[in-house]
């Protein structure tokens, strides 16, 4: 299975995000920050609250099924029941592209931390007690130990939630395929770009990564359409 997850950075690259897709033989997208409007067929997707952008996935191998609603993040959160063949063998997993909500007057919010970690358990809640989940997003949390010289450390809350998401049984795909590796850029702060922050990727409960494969795409072309570079997860346990 290859898996691809990027924030668009408001819809800006909903169109290059499918040629990417097609470009590495993904099966599945997940996405954040695009407009449901720009999605095309095999795709589930919602806005937020304000309306502009939402999160969304699509399939390009199998069919969604059974979506998934995740009550208190619509738009935030989409998932669905993943139908899919492997060598001929038919696989039903569970699905979400998750964005960690931001606060704001009209929808006030904790943590990013906080709202992650409270939106995994609403997913683990959501689905059959020994499904397979697959989770891709961009947390805007930092998904593992930043290197001791980073000039963004990871935070004690960031930690914490880690913590918890292995307490429910979740592996973290980049950091768990490259043990003791710095942490590769995901996003690109408009700000300051130059700083290092891994906020985007995977976090899946019961698959074997032991074959797999993970890695950040990065590059000029995709800089243009948004401030994030999309992950491209391998998983060959199947």
């Amino acid at each position: 299975m290859r898996l691809l997850t990027w924030n668009l950075d408001g819809g800006r690259g909903t169109d290059n995000a499918f040629e990417l897709g097609a470009l590495v033989g993904a099966d599945l997208l997940f996405l954040q920050e695009t407009r449901p409007t720009d999605l095309r067929e095999r795709a589930l997707g919602h806005s937020v609250s304000h309306g502009r952008w939402g999160s969304a996935i699509v399939t390009l191998s199998g069919s969604l099924r059974k979506e998934i609603l995740i009550a208190g993040f619509a738009g935030w959160v989409v998932g669905a029941e993943w139908v899919h063949k492997v060598s001929g063998k038919v696989y039903r997993d569970f699905v979400f592209s998750l964005h960690a909500p931001t606060s704001s007057a009209r929808d006030p919010r904790g943590s990013y931390a906080s709202e992650v970690v409270r939106a995994v358990r609403a997913i683990v809640a959501a689905v059959p007690e020994k499904a397979r989940i697959i989770i891709g997003g961009d947390f805007n949390i930092c998904l593992g130990q930043q290197a001791p010289d980073s000039e963004r450390a990871i935070a004690k809350v960031e930690r914490q939630a880690l913590v918890d998401l292995r307490a429910m049984g979740f592996s973290v795909a980049w950091r768990d395929l490259h043990p003791g590796q710095a942490l590769p850029q995901t996003l690109r702060w408009k700000r300051s770009p130059s700083i290092p922050y891994h906020c985007d990727g995977f976090v899946l409960r019961g698959f074997d990564l032991s074959a797999s494969h993970c890695e950040v795409i990065s590059g000029s072309s995709l800089h243009t359409r948004s401030d994030h570079n999309a992950v491209m997860l391998w998983l060959r346990d199947i």
